[in-house]
């Protein structure tokens, strides 16, 4: 049995049980990589919240083209990771992005360069970017170019059901922005 005491799980035999994985700050932090796959969902996730963004710039701006889906993405990817340090589908998943050395929180310059030139050059030759990583830290390119992590946190259960409430919202209103637009498309 474990019982939780500050930032680590502790047995009752006195054994830290794991990694920490709560809030970290500079050098003292133990960061865990997160998997190709964890990424994978997450982004899977994260294009809900960009094609409902998408569907809106669309019905105001009436553009139908990929740049309209690139820009959504690159304004929720940048501000995301910059105010909270990570999105819908990285909390759901439990991952957060923070600066490889000094401060937690990411850098808006840092973000800049991990979701537009990091995420081009990840994407490179179907994600090669993603699932070969730099080194042994498990790092996708995108997080080398721009000096920022990936990595493992906790997250609390009943915001995570509020986010997968917020997504499904989002899936329904995404379904009646395309109906909209194709309305306005034929009409």
């Amino acid at each position: 049995m474990y019982v939780r005491n500050g930032r680590r799980r502790i047995g009752t035999d006195g054994a830290s049980a794991g990694y920490n994985r709560s809030r970290f700050n500079g050098a003292n932090r133990t960061s865990v990589c997160v998997a190709a796959l964890q990424r994978f969902v997450a982004h899977l996730l994260d294009l809900i919240p960009i094609g409902v963004l998408t569907c809106f710039l669309f019905l105001l701006t009436g553009w139908a083209n990929s740049p309209l889906f690139t820009l959504s993405m690159m304004v929720y990817m940048v501000f995301s990771h910059f105010i909270t340090g990570t999105t819908m589908g990285k909390y759901i998943v439990g991952i957060e992005v923070v600066q490889e050395h000094g401060s937690r929180m990411p850098r808006i310059c840092a973000m800049l360069l991990r979701d537009t030139v990091g995420r081009i050059v990840s994407s490179v030759l179907f994600g090669m970017g993603y699932w070969f990583p730099t080194n042994r830290k498990n790092k996708a390119w995108s997080d080398s170019i721009a000096g920022t992590i990936a990595q493992e946190r906790e997250t609390l259960p009943s915001v995570r059901i509020c986010l997968w409430i917020i997504l499904l919202a989002m899936i329904l209103l995404e379904i009646r922005l395309v109906l909209l637009g194709q309305n306005r498309i034929a009409g």
